[in-house]
């Protein structure tokens, strides 16, 4: 077991509260430096042991009790040390950790059912227990502290990862500690058992806004171990723990206040004014993964900002606060054509371009040149399809639609931009796009009439000042997909690109693995059936663990299938990827991916294909390991709806 413990103030972070009467924290404590009961130092010899053994009653502990509630069962283990030999189910030493033994000689290691664990009375009250929670990873506890028979309180946590250092204290001394396991558990052992008499941990100096840190411009240690949370809360993230800092500025200019990087999962507010009349400059939380991210524009030297640090969830740790600049704007992202129109279609009309993109990227709006007097609700509508449209103006099929407007557009008359909002922004991969934009909200019933310019060959190219779009523009037509399209004809109008759009949402709820994270899922492409271009991805994996995807037109929830460590969150009938090449190696990442066929989707009967409007979801599975023990897990999931 572990030789050496050395306490830093990570090391001490606080884990969980489950209630206002016990705590748990992440070990070492500071108050218990050396270790009471460790069974391999001295050594104590695999078997059976008495609740009352001297290894207990040397070190100040009365008595271990067994707490057998829904029965302790048979895990097929019969090779391990200890095992063998006369006893009944009860106490054993293994492996230098106490453990639970079979009912007959030579049976097995026992798991506990749901309510089972041990009571460990001691000589004389303490403050706090520490221990280590051996082949557990992930595993739900609660833990009782009593005095004279009486509850202070019980706890409810989760086993943050194999071999784990954790203590608990209470609102005051205890004589008896209860662990148990309410939903049962694979097989777990205690170790390295320390106990003993000290303060608790002391919240930092600056646990409020009166005693708010300063800091610098540039790098900042932070933390908010043992932090209290502050009755104002923020107003945008279910933070606490919350600490304080302060900054004034030494010049004139724009400020980022960020978190990014940090060691726990932050929100940030920064405000101006003082601590009883707090004026917020704004909040955030996730802006960089877990971290945290605020801009504060058109400062003034000399104004000084308080700044509120809390944990999402409570989560605590140390991390770094960054006092910079923001960057400075990225280039314009936006195509813009030209609004000096000579000629113009039919009310509903379409105007044909072709878009070429050197990145995935999202639009969620556009303008257009309308032939509408201004002040008039007008519609759009937006096609797309494979490569160009060239050759592709009447063939209707050969088009998907991906946008309309939100029903607000209003018309600003002729050569000037009308602008329209999307109801969803659409993506498109990097590469060539045919688009077709129809002058018909075909939902609303708003229509207008294009008004767009002749080409002459050097007015039909434009492109975005940071290269990403580029327009080669085009025909016109007035019966869209079925007139004669007039040509050539550029269109009046500008597109603006964003990030890649997601193509999905994430839900179910994981079990965390071996790495003490939790495998989640995600995907890169379009939800486009006709763009075929969907990439299924897998985090947060073990290192070099093998795994593959699921997926499923059904959502569901199985805890534990088949012994897995994890839950199945598909249901129905459910398909594999596990053809030649799908099923994949995690590697040095923890990660895995796959370019899947939307006509060549695994189902129990064979494949299908995915037609638009139909919703699946995707998991992946995986190998992993507990305690030396091979096991599986679950990702979260993934449901894409696609058109």
């Amino acid at each position: 077991m572990r030789s050496s413990l050395s306490y830093t103030a990570l090391a001490a972070i606080l884990v969980a509260s489950a209630s206002a009467q016990v705590t748990q924290y992440a070990g070492p404590s500071p108050n218990l430096p050396t270790v009471n009961l460790d069974f391999d130092n001295p050594f104590v010899p695999d078997g059976p042991i008495t609740g009352t053994d001297p290894a207990f009653t040397n070190v100040g502990i009365s008595q271990v009790t067994l707490i057998t509630q829904g029965g302790w069962t048979n895990t097929g283990d019969t090779a391990s040390p200890g095992v063998s030999g006369v006893m009944g189910q009860g106490l054993i030493t293994q492996l230098g950790g106490l453990a639970v033994g079979g009912a007959t000689a030579g049976t097995s290691l026992e798991n506990p059912g749901a309510g089972d664990g041990w009571e460990i009375s001691f000589a004389s009250p303490v403050d706090e227990f520490q221990c280590i929670m051996t082949d557990q990873t992930g595993m739900t506890f609660d833990v009782e502290l009593l005095s004279g028979g009486a509850s202070l309180g019980t706890g409810t946590f989760v086993y943050p990862g194999f071999g784990s250092l954790l203590y608990w204290r209470g609102p005051s001394a205890f004589d008896t500690i209860r662990i148990t396991f309410p939903n049962g558990t694979g097989g777990v052992g205690i170790d390295e058992w320390s106990f003993g008499n000290g303060p608790g941990p002391q919240p930092p100096a600056n646990d409020d806004c009166a005693n708010a840190s300063p800091v610098n411009f540039g790098s900042n240690v932070i933390g908010n171990l043992f932090a209290s949370t502050s009755a104002s809360g923020s107003s945008c993230g279910a933070d606490g723990a919350d600490v304080w800092y302060s900054y004034t500025a030494a010049a004139a200019g724009d400020l980022r206040f960020d978190t990014c990087g940090s060691g726990f999962d932050t929100a940030i507010e920064v405000y101006t004014g003082t601590c009883g009349a707090l004026v917020s400059q704004g909040c955030n939380d996730d802006a960089c993964g877990t971290g945290s991210v605020v801009d504060v524009l058109g400062v003034s030297a000399g104004d000084t900002f308080l700044i509120q640090i809390g944990g999402f969830g409570g989560a605590q740790g140390t991390g770094n606060l960054e006092v910079g600049n923001p960057p400075a704007p990225p280039p314009p992202s936006c195509a813009t054509t030209i609004f000096a129109a000579n000629n113009g279609g039919a009310a509903g009309g379409a105007v044909f371009f072709d878009m070429f993109l050197t990145q995935a990227s999202s639009f969620s709006g556009l303008l257009t040149n309308s032939g509408v007097t201004s002040g008039l609700p007008i519609g759009v509508s937006v096609y797309t399809c494979a490569t160009t449209y060239l050759g592709n103006e009447q063939n209707g099929a050969a088009w998907t639609l991906v946008a309309e407007d939100d029903g607000s557009m209003i018309s600003l008359g002729t050569d000037f931009g009308s602008p329209a909002t999307f109801v969803a922004p659409f993506s498109l991969p990097a590469g060539t796009h045919g688009i077709c934009i129809v002058a018909d909200n075909f939902t609303t019933g708003s229509q207008f009439n294009h008004r767009y310019t002749n080409g002459n060959g050097t007015n039909q190219n434009f492109s975005s000042v940071d290269g990403v779009v580029s327009l080669d523009l085009g025909k016109g037509q007035n019966t869209p997909f079925s007139s004669a399209p007039f040509s050539p004809r550029v269109w009046n109008g500008q597109l603006c690109h964003g990030g890649p759009v997601a193509p999905g949402t994430n839900y179910c709820t994981a079990n965390a693995n071996s790495t003490g994270a939790t495998g989640s899922m995600a995907a890169s492409g379009s939800n486009i059936v006709a763009n075929n271009d969907l990439v299924l991805e897998a985090n947060d994996l073990p290192l070099s663990s093998f795994g593959f995807f699921l997926t499923s037109t059904v959502q569901g929830s199985v805890a534990n299938p088949g012994g897995s460590e994890g839950n199945l969150c598909l249901g129905g009938a459910i398909g594999r990827y596990v053809g030649p090449g799908q099923i994949q190696n995690s590697g040095t990442t923890g990660s895995i991916s796959l370019a899947i066929d939307n006509t060549q989707v695994p189902q129990p009967t064979g494949f299908v294909t995915i037609a638009a409007g139909e919703s699946w979801s995707f998991q992946a599975w995986h190998r992993d390991a507990v305690g030396g023990s091979a096991t599986s897990n679950f990702t979260d999931g993934y449901e894409i709806t696609f058109n």
